[in-house]
């Protein structure tokens, strides 16, 4: 199940995350990043009724991350 998200959802969230990170590498690091916090959570899946944007804004909080500790 955690692949077919992955599958569906990671344009959109490697999207986000290039838009704030610029690199590519990181960009796919944020995205597995937080699919790897997600597998660990799974109460939060079933708990989200909009998973894509749930997903979107995790991507972006933990860029803004990045961002925030590399400043």
């Amino acid at each position: 199940m955690l692949r077919q998200l992955y599958h569906r959802y990671k344009d959109d969230l490697l999207t986000v995350a290039m838009a704030l990170l610029v690199d590519p590498d990181a960009a796919e690091d944020c995205v597995h990043d937080v699919f790897v916090h997600f597998a660990g959570a799974p109460g939060d899946m079933r708990a989200n009724r909009n998973l894509r944007g749930y997903l979107m804004r995790c991507v972006a909080n933990r860029a803004k991350n990045l961002i925030r500790r590399q400043q």
